[in-house]
C-alpha cells in the first residue's frame, strides 16, 4: 500500500465519481473503488475508521459490502487480495465498528454495538476482540447510556 494516501467517511463522490465511504490518493489522483460501502439495501454505507494490521489495511464503520464484498462493518484490503471479509457477526441491534488494533498479537475492535448476546461468544459490548478464529468479550465490555468506544491505540514506553 505504499503511496496510497486511504480515506474513509460519509461521503459519495470524489471529483464526479461515485465513490461511497471508501477511496485513495495516488499519483496526484483519486481512485475509486467499484460499489464503495454500501448498506444490504444498496444505499451509501458509512466509512468510520481505517487501521493497519500487519500488512493489512482494515476499513470499519457502518456497511453490509465493501467494494462488493459481504463484509459486516469490517473488511480487510490488500494489495495483492484486494478486499475480504473480517467476520465480523451480525447482531440484533445496529452495530458500528469504529476503531482496530492490535494488542499482544491479539486483533481489537472497537465502536458501537450493545447487548450483543451470541450462543457461541457470550455477552459484548462495544469491545471484541479476535483470537483463535473466535470473537469474543473483552471483560465485561464498555457499557452504560450512550457508551461507545470512538478511538483506540496501543502505547507503550519506547527506551
Amino acid at each position: 500500500m505504499n503511496d496510497k494516501l486511504f480515506i474513509a467517511g460519509n461521503f459519495a463522490e470524489i471529483n464526479g465519481f461515485l465513490s461511497y465511504g471508501i477511496s485513495y490518493w495516488s499519483n496526484d489522483q483519486w481512485t475509486v473503488f467499484e460499489d464503495g460501502l454500501l448498506d444490504a439495501n444498496g444505499s451509501k454505507g458509512v466509512g468510520m475508521g481505517l487501521s493497519r494490521i500487519n500488512d493489512d489495511l482494515i476499513v470499519l464503520g457502518s456497511y453490509d459490502f465493501c467494494s462488493g464484498v459481504a463484509a459486516n462493518a469490517a473488511c480487510s484490503y490488500s494489495e495483492s487480495a484486494g478486499f475480504a471479509s473480517l467476520g465480523f457477526p451480525y447482531y440484533e441491534a445496529a452495530q458500528t465498528l469504529k476503531c482496530a488494533a492490535q494488542f499482544q498479537g491479539i486483533n481489537y475492535f472497537a465502536g458501537r454495538f450493545n447487548n450483543a448476546t451470541t450462543p457461541t461468544n457470550g455477552d459484548i459490548w462495544n469491545i471484541v476482540k479476535y483470537e483463535n478464529g473466535q470473537w469474543l468479550p473483552v471483560g465485561d465490555g464498555i457499557r452504560g447510556g450512550m457508551a461507545g468506544v470512538e478511538k483506540m491505540v496501543v502505547y507503550r514506553d519506547w527506551e
